[in-house]
């Protein structure tokens, strides 16, 4: 999975295969038998520094950035508190009302930090405080407020 990791100076971006929910997974083998599962890279980090993760809670992301897989950026807890975070930070959307969540969608908001990354990295940019600008740009271009002026 390390191959399949971009390390800025805020977030550890996963540039691998990214699902419809926005976010990223990948082949792991599984502990029993002889297969394989689709994992995604928070749940796995997380287990390979914490331990198992209970079947009641979900792997939260302090970033808001669901391909993020660094162990800093995670936090466990149940989905009540996955959405109290959303609602804290005015990431949650229904009818008539965007709030701050990206106005692109999770996964094409995070198919767009995944390409700037990766275009920075072929460009020869390995700086992490430069690949986390390269972050914040992409993920600011989906500011549903971005291109209007403050009044105050």
């Amino acid at each position: 999975m390390r191959a399949k990791l971009v390390a800025t100076s805020d977030c550890w971006i996963f540039v691998g295969a990214v699902a419809d929910d926005g976010y990223g997974r990948f082949w792991a083998p599984a502990r029993q038998e002889e297969r394989s599962d689709v994992v995604r890279p928070s749940r796995w980090m997380w287990t390979a520094h914490h331990g198992p993760i209970p079947a009641s809670l979900v792997v939260r992301h302090r970033c808001d950035r669901s391909i993020c897989a660094r162990p800093d950026c995670l936090l466990l807890g149940d989905q009540v508190d996955n959405l109290l975070d959303a609602s804290r930070r005015d990431r949650i959307t229904h009818m008539g009302r965007t709030g701050k969540a990206d106005r692109r969608g999770t996964r094409t908001a995070a198919l767009a930090i995944r390409s700037a990354v990766l275009a920075a990295v072929a460009d020869g940019i390995l700086d992490p405080e430069a690949l986390a600008v390269v972050v914040r740009n992409a993920q600011a271009a989906g500011d549903p407020y971005g291109d209007h002026e403050r009044l105050f």
